[in-house]
């Protein structure tokens, strides 16, 4: 289910002060960036043939870490840095877990 769009920096920094942050989120909470028409499903045709990369963040770390890699990855795929691969990134997501928290695209 969508919650939000945005089209500018604008209106994403307007959206990412008004949620809470990861760190602050209940176990078993996600949040999800993805690029417009692209669902956070492996299924999308879009990331059939997709892999990611995962960060995981332990939970004694969490309060140090966790909300500076979410930003930092959103900021990233935001800001087209990953350069040639920009077109293979669809999206970005950050798992709330009892155990350990993880940061993937």
């Amino acid at each position: 289910m969508q919650v939000a769009f945005f089209s500018t920096i604008e209106d994403f920094w307007a959206l990412y002060n008004m949620i809470q942050q990861p760190s602050a989120m209940n176990w078993g909470s996600d949040y999800y960036l993805f690029k417009e028409g692209v669902k956070p499903m492996w299924e999308d045709e879009n990331n059939v043939k997709g892999g990611r990369w995962l960060i995981v963040v332990d939970r004694q770390r969490r309060s140090q870490l966790l909300d500076r890699y979410w930003l930092e990855l959103l900021m990233a795929i935001i800001g087209e840095q990953f350069e040639d691969y920009g077109d293979h990134v669809c999206g970005a997501a950050v798992n709330i877990r009892q155990r350990s928290d993880k940061v993937a695209s």
